[in-house]
């Protein structure tokens, strides 16, 4: 019997992607007439808005708008991305954080940046990045946003509710395609995990807000993206770069 999921670490698999995209670039470089050119890669920005708080928050590059999320969003986008570029976040008019991109993937990929409340106490933040190699299997960023002294644990299961494995925060897995339930011990959201897709696994909330008059976010979980009604924010076309690894 197949696992649910495994541990997603694999030299292999990145060394396979890396050649993939080599022969991509060469083919575009005989197309375009030319012997040599520079390589080119497709690179998505995924955002997530897990920053407890009654605004929206909009990210903006450049000064261009790049998505406007509410809390518990995620939205996809392929902006012209360079290294040193600056994502600022901005909510209820004024900028509550700012991230540089010091690098950028040499390979296909999709870069996953959340924002998150750092406390309870003010609106400071904190991000949290990721860099998904392009794979066969389904791939969870499993990111605990939670804001408070709650200690649940997330939990994965079959469609069936045969087999149910834990999922440890801050890790990168894998799973087989097909129905999942993800839940912690009040919550649950449903991952429909088509092959060589990136999602990302969430668990919200904050216990007491300090700005807000001592208001609750209640823990949830969100999945994204959620089939057919994952948000797509699209600004420009794909855009091909030619830059060296993504930093965490």
């Amino acid at each position: 019997m197949k696992t649910v999921f495994t541990l997603f670490a694999s030299a292999a698999a990145v060394a396979s992607t890396n050649f993939a995209a080599l022969r991509k670039a060469n083919f575009a470089a005989e197309k375009d007439g030319h012997l040599v050119s520079a390589m080119k890669f497709q690179t998505t920005l995924r955002l997530c808005n897990a920053f407890a708080y009654d605004a929206d928050i909009s990210i903006t590059l450049k000064g261009a708008e790049v998505a406007t999320l509410k809390y518990k969003e995620c939205a996809d986008s392929q902006p012209a991305l360079a290294v040193n570029d600056k994502l600022a976040f901005n909510a209820a008019g004024s900028t509550i954080g700012t991230f540089t991109i010091s690098s950028l993937p040499n390979a296909d990929a999709t870069l996953l940046l959340l924002v998150r409340r750092h406390d309870s106490e003010s609106t400071a933040v904190a991000f949290e990045s990721h860099v998904f190699a392009a794979t066969l299997s389904p791939q969870l960023a499993v990111i605990d946003a939670y804001v408070g002294d709650a200690a649940d644990t997330l939990k994965i299961s079959d469609a069936a509710g045969t087999r149910t494995e834990d999922l440890t925060f801050d890790t990168v897995v894998a799973v087989n395609p097909g129905d999942y339930k993800i839940s912690t011990g009040k919550k649950s959201a449903d991952l429909h995990a088509a092959k060589s897709t990136p999602y990302v696994v969430l668990r919200v909330g904050l216990a007491k807000d300090g700005l807000e008059g001592g208001k609750t976010y209640e823990e949830d979980v969100v999945v994204f993206p959620q089939g057919s009604n994952a948000a797509m924010v699209s600004l420009s076309a794909v855009v091909a770069l030619v830059l060296a690894g993504w930093a965490m």
